[in-house]
């Protein structure tokens, strides 16, 4: 496979650190939280009040102490996760937090669909941390228990594209991002506020707080590997979905296979035609997702179900994790090309969502084990399957199908 169009920004001089299983993850991410010496911008859609996310707000709470910012922002949905006695505990250790887009009565409802949905942490400006993983027990395991964990994948990267996520980052803190005409907003908690028993309900009314100290302009930072990889993130419009559309250009450009793993399958029209128009190349595609009785959003999988048939008649290969909730968002595409991140292929990612990626080319084997093993796990579903469904279930994945927009 060749480079194209959607590869012309991806910079030389990467080193990648793949991030596949949770019981390797959460180490790895407590010691980096651990070393940091000078900064930790993060982005995450929840933090939950479980003992993971205790856990990782008291390595936040160690960094401040250590004299590291830290800069936090959470969404305002999936902050509703994040219990009163962390946030008081973040604010009283002088982290500073903001809560992207928190539901207000006085916001058009349509914009309560549209939010931060990234999953980033940059260390000492220098160290990326990306994937599908919110911070609880439903993704990392706690210590030595064996508790089961929802399927996810991140990775590390070390060189120039962090620079890249650098300045994302601060625009996204300086509420500087724009889509169309609409204005992301980002309600910005001060040291010097308390929270109240309920913080959302304090944001929600508008409260508003010093800016954050800048940290200035990111240094470029000189190669430390040999792998190409480049930014490809969503700001919550059609028009600026360059994670979907780096899919659908190397799909376009496939000659072998093309590997999707993702918790929500309702691709938009590119996507599909691409995806038909691989399998009459006679591309081999694979499409390995969740199960309905496993899938955190039923809805969505009974729509997903419904829209798989198309893909199915054409020549894809449908497999469905059966035990876990599978939550990772990648795909392979002639053993070369890779993408990680937070973007799902379903149009929520695609026109509402500010999601981040990283696109890569060359050696993936981690990866491509990863997707082999869960797939030789999966469940098969076929075209026969799909057919024995019951009325009632065909009727419930056609009037998702309808929905899929707000999936």
């Amino acid at each position: 496979m060749t480079a194209g169009p959607a590869d012309r920004r991806l910079l030389a001089g990467h080193s990648v650190d793949w991030l596949l299983d949770a019981a390797v993850a959460w180490p790895t991410l407590l010691n980096a939280l651990g070393g940091a010496k000078l900064s930790l911008d993060i982005q995450l859609y929840a933090l939950h009040a479980d003992p993971i996310g205790d856990a990782f707000v008291q390595a936040l709470v160690h960094a401040r102490q250590r004299g590291v910012h830290v800069r936090l922002v959470l969404d305002g949905i999936g902050s509703s996760a994040t219990s009163a006695m962390q946030w008081r505990a973040l604010v009283d250790a002088g982290v500073q937090l903001g809560v992207f887009g928190p539901v207000r009565l006085a916001v058009p409802w349509r914009q309560w669909l549209r939010r931060n949905h990234r999953k980033v942490l940059v260390i000492d400006a220098h160290s990326l941390h990306i994937g599908g993983r919110n911070v609880g027990n439903t993704y990392y395991p706690l210590g030595s228990v064996a508790q089961p964990c929802w399927l996810d994948a991140g990775v590390v990267i070390h060189g120039p594209v962090v620079a890249e996520f650098i300045r994302l980052l601060q625009a996204d803190w300086q509420g500087r991002l724009r889509s169309g005409r609409r204005r992301d907003w980002l309600v910005r908690l001060a040291t010097h506020l308390r929270p109240s028993p309920s913080m959302l309900v304090q944001l929600s009314v508008g409260r508003k707080a010093q800016a954050a100290a800048h940290l200035g302009p990111p240094v470029p930072l000189a190669a430390v590997g040999t792998t190409p990889v480049g930014m490809a993130v969503n700001h919550g419009s059609l028009r600026t979905a360059v994670a979907n559309t780096a899919y659908t250009q190397a799909i376009k450009r496939a000659t072998t296979q093309i590997w999707l793993a993702s918790a929500y399958f309702l691709p938009g029209r590119q996507l599909r035609q691409a995806l038909l128009a691989a399998l009459r190349r006679g591309v081999q595609v694979r499409l390995l997702l969740p199960s309905n009785r496993v899938n955190d959003v039923y809805v969505a999988g009974c729509a997903m179900i419904h829209g798989l048939t198309a893909f199915m008649h054409a020549g894809a290969q449908v497999r469905l994790v059966q035990d876990v909730m599978l939550h990772a968002k990648f795909g392979i595409v002639d053993g070369v090309w890779w993408t990680v991140g937070s973007a799902n292929l379903d149009r929520l990612s695609l026109h509402r969502n500010l999601e981040a990626n990283v696109v890569g080319s060359g050696d993936c084997e981690p990866l491509v084990v990863t997707f082999e093993q869960w797939w030789q796990a999966a469940q098969p579903w076929t075209l026969q399957q799909a057919r024995a469904l019951g009325v009632g279930d065909r009727l419930l994945g056609w009037f998702a199908w309808q929905l899929r927009w707000a999936l």
